[in-house]
């Protein structure tokens, strides 16, 4: 799917600033002041979808279950009052302390059940490639599948028990 394919379908994953909540084609109003940036919108070129608030995903949750947890959060948004849906937000997608962390402006119980079964996941799943994760780096702890694991040791020329924590030990025992 393109990124102009995924906005059409996810209008919410438009880029906005996070500080007024416009989106960045609001830059092309014709009074230059309302946009998302400032100035005049000849002085900004059209948006060019080379960049969606999905982008901030690492590749490997985006790969394994980006577009279904977008799915998912659509039809939950389709459940909300039109005015409220219309100011959905992403504030940010990052990954933290091994897991996915998902803000928005606005949260339901059903959207924190949603975000919450994505963030466990997310957990056991290379942060990498997207296949099932067997490790957990240490120091900034990533959750990586055995090839990727490897890979990464061969790009920093580490011993392979000390840079890595069983991910089943990880999550029953913590760090050793």
């Amino acid at each position: 799917m393109t990124n102009k394919e995924l906005l059409d379908k996810y209008h919410w994953l438009t880029p906005s600033n996070r500080f007024s909540g416009k989106f960045i084609t609001d830059c092309l109003e014709p009074d230059g002041e309302t946009g998302y940036w400032p100035g005049t919108p000849e002085e900004h070129p059209d948006y060019n979808y080379t960049w969606t608030e999905l982008d901030n995903m690492p590749d490997g949750w985006r790969k394994a279950f980006g577009l279904a947890m977008c799915e998912e959060i659509n039809e939950e948004l389709k459940t909300w009052p039109p005015e409220m849906r219309d100011q959905f937000r992403i504030m940010d997608i990052k990954e933290k302390w091994a897991a996915l962390r998902f803000y928005t402006n606005f949260y339901t119980e059903n959207l924190q059940k949603i975000i919450s079964k994505y963030e466990i996941i997310s957990k056991y799943t290379c942060i990498q490639c997207g296949e099932e994760a067997q490790w957990i780096t240490r120091g900034w702890y990533q959750p990586l599948c055995t090839q990727c694991a490897a890979k990464y040791l061969r790009e920093i020329d580490y011993d392979w028990t000390e840079e890595f924590i069983d991910i089943d030990e990880f999550y029953t025992k913590g760090e050793a």
